[in-house]
């Protein structure tokens, strides 16, 4: 265990070093400061622990600066049958940027994830790492991948755990978005989330957002997404869950 706590600090020094020493190298910033708000109200339609319909919403607070950048967002969704919930999980996350406009940037985040059906009491993660950005084009594209060290600490459902409540990770993250036209907007990534000290225990969330734009401040948005967590905490749950949500969501 102490070993494993040496590489953990190691890596998380080596990562702060390599991304802190890349900034002054780097194209000049932007003079942008703006902060955006943005919430929304729809529904989910679920496929693998959970099979149902539920009502989902999103709370999104960002702040673009050539320095620092600040991005939070919370997610909830719910669904009863006949009295008897089929699905509670809430999701939520902050992330804090620096230099984000330069080829090369460092990060900090924090989440938070819970969802009882899925064999989640609770999973919060920290990571640190840093993005790079391949291309991008302002107001029309966007095309960058990221990589982290992850800490992650766990309480689940059952008592019959098949996981340890403390794990290490590399996160790989490809991220892109693209503007067709004037009003549609498509976004995509991918994380590949596999242990340090178990390759076979991995988790990957890929994530498509179709983002129509209806006026100035509202927008329809049509997602899919897909997780799976190769090692799940018992046998009662499944690996595979899929997820299409409809939602109008509102920016200001």
């Amino acid at each position: 265990m102490h070993k494993n706590l040496i590489y953990t600090v190691i890596a998380f020094f080596i990562s702060l070093f390599f991304n802190f020493t890349q900034l002054w190298a780097e194209e000049p910033t932007k003079e942008t400061k703006k902060w955006n708000f943005s919430a929304s109200l729809g529904g989910e339609y679920n496929e693998g622990n959970v099979r149902n319909f539920g009502i989902k919403s999103k709370v999104q607070v960002e702040r673009d600066d050539s320095i620092l950048s600040f991005n939070s967002l919370c997610k909830y969704v719910l669904r009863k049958e006949n009295g008897d919930e089929t699905n509670n999980g809430i999701e939520a996350a902050v992330k804090v940027d620096w230099f984000q406009h330069n080829i090369w940037s460092p990060f900090v985040a924090v989440e938070y994830f819970a969802n009882r059906h899925k064999g989640y009491e609770y999973q919060i993660c920290a990571l640190t790492g840093g993005k790079f950005k391949i291309y991008e084009k302002e107001k029309i594209c966007n095309y960058s991948i990221s990589a982290a060290f992850v800490f992650d600490q766990a309480e689940y459902t059952t008592n019959e755990k098949e996981l340890d409540n403390t794990n290490y990770r590399i996160s790989i993250r490809p991220k892109m978005r693209q503007k067709i036209g004037e009003a549609l907007t498509i976004k995509a990534l991918c994380f590949y989330q596999p242990s340090i000290f178990d390759i076979s225990d991995y988790h990957i969330l890929s994530q498509f957002v179709f983002e129509c734009k209806i006026s100035t401040h509202f927008f329809f948005d049509v997602n899919f997404d897909y997780e799976r967590r190769n090692k799940v905490p018992s046998e009662e749950y499944k690996k595979d869950d899929f997820s299409t949500e409809f939602s109008l969501t509102v920016k200001f």
